[in-house]
């Protein structure tokens, strides 16, 4: 998931800041999934700085058109 040509998690971070996420308990979990790859100290930080990029593109484009996410549900 941290790979260059996924962008789910760029998607996850774009929509909780555009506050496009269903309900309180989605809007809960994508913020503790974002806290913890932020604090992590053994994720890359060009990994966090796409999150944080992805984060502040919410307000000037489609996260979904933006980020595409083609992972398959299992």
């Amino acid at each position: 998931m941290l790979a260059a040509d996924n962008h789910c998690l760029e998607r996850l971070a774009c929509q909780f800041s555009a506050d496009a996420l269903r309900g309180p308990l989605h809007k809960d979990v994508a913020s503790l999934v974002i806290y913890t790859l932020l604090r992590n100290q053994f994720i890359p930080e060009r990994f966090k700085q796409r999150l944080r990029s992805a984060a502040h593109q919410a307000r000037f484009s489609d996260c979904r058109r933006r980020f595409p996410c083609t992972q398959q549900r299992p």
